[in-house]
């Protein structure tokens, strides 16, 4: 299993393409130094470009990194890009830096859907999977300019205001794009639309990035 350590910085305000350019520089030279990373990459949102995000795959599993080198990590991009709106650490089964993998596309979409911690069951897990599993056939049906798909699930509970009655974890999803256009025109299409009830009927709170 790759081991993710996934970031999501709210800037607060729209940094020009010089000021953003400079900040991912700072981040990207400050990283360099942690063994410990193996792979990362930094972007922001689109299309209100206010979000700085970054993703970065340690070596060996979470309990395998040397104490408080993730904070040390963490520390980095706090003092590049300001203080972390969230993070998480996303456990999949192949790395999305592997060739053909969703991080090296030139767009990346991100969804996170919750659940409760304590539904999560090996046996719930697995139907989930099999869920989007049938979701992703047909939705790539009406696709185009696919980049590649990581999915996964975070291994710590967090507090989700979307969840009551106990903590949470994440399904995520990691979707590559040659670009916006073709994400817009797949999403759109009539092979989304029929996939799309599949994940609904999960009744899950979801964010996409």
């Amino acid at each position: 299993m790759a081991t993710l350590h996934m970031r999501i910085y709210n800037l607060d305000w729209t940094p020009s393409p010089e000021a953003h350019a400079a900040m991912v520089d700072e981040a990207s030279s400050g990283l360099r130094p942690h063994k410990q990373v193996k792979n990362f990459v930094i972007g922001k949102d689109l299309p209100e470009e206010v979000f700085a995000q970054a993703i970065f795959e340690m070596s060996g599993s979470e309990d395998a990194v040397p104490a408080g080198a993730i904070d040390q990590v963490n520390k980095t991009f706090f003092d590049a890009l300001g203080g972390p709106m969230s993070s998480k650490t996303i456990e999949t089964a192949t790395s999305p830096f592997a060739a053909g993998g969703a991080a090296t596309a030139p767009i990346v979409e991100y969804v996170q859907v919750w659940f409760p911690s304590s539904r999560l069951t090996p046996e719930f897990r697995a139907s989930i999977e099999a869920d989007f599993a049938r979701f992703d056939d047909i939705f790539k049906r009406g696709s185009d300019g696919d980049g590649g798909l990581n999915v996964g699930w975070s291994v710590n509970d967090q507090d989700h205001e979307g969840v009551e009655g106990g903590k949470a974890r994440c399904f995520f999803v990691m979707r590559g794009w040659e670009s916006m256009e073709h994400f817009g025109r797949s999403v759109q299409s009539d092979a989304a639309k029929e996939a799309l009830p599949i994940v609904t009927g999960w009744n899950a709170p979801y964010e996409m990035v």
